[in-house]
């Protein structure tokens, strides 16, 4: 899909939204951290923008939010914007990880990085989790096999 940026303007609330262009200030620092976003546009009020998204597993577990709203100035923010498209070339979605899955991908990055903290932190969260997820089922019990290898017959009535 061919996504051309649009101002800000041509959405409406709940539109699925993301950054094309990078934000640029009145000192030439460009902000990309919204480019490429699944963003869900709420409106424009007060001179600004106003966005959410859904949280990724550690602001989830850091500020125990769902949703993260964010604001920003409008001045800044006017052009470079398009509908959100769904990358269809990748093999896993980030909404198809499992929380735990997630949460020990985010403690292998703090590793690398030495941030020790933040694996303590994501580690008591992973056992917080696996004390809320029930046991997994027992195993079905072994066949019983008669001496050529066959299983035994159904029981008559």
């Amino acid at each position: 899909m061919d996504q051309k940026p649009k101002l800000i303007y041509d959405f409406r609330k709940g539109e699925i939204i993301t950054r094309l262009e990078p934000m640029t200030d009145e000192d030439g620092y460009k902000d990309f951290s919204l480019v490429g976003a699944k963003l869900t546009f709420v409106g424009i009020a007060n001179a600004c923008v106003y966005l959410s998204k859904k949280s990724d597993p550690l602001s989830k577990i850091f500020l125990g939010q769902d949703i993260i709203q964010i604001k920003l100035p409008l001045a800044l923010c006017e052009k470079g914007w398009s509908f959100y498209v769904e990358p269809d070339f990748l093999d896993v979605s980030p909404d198809d990880m499992t929380e735990v899955q997630a949460i020990e991908e985010e403690i292998r990055r703090a590793v690398e990085e030495e941030d020790y903290f933040k694996a303590e932190a994501l580690k008591n969260r992973l056992l917080e989790l696996s004390k809320n997820v029930p046991p997994p089922p027992p195993p079905p019990p072994p066949r019983l096999l008669r001496e050529g290898g066959e299983p035994p017959s159904p029981p008559k009535n």
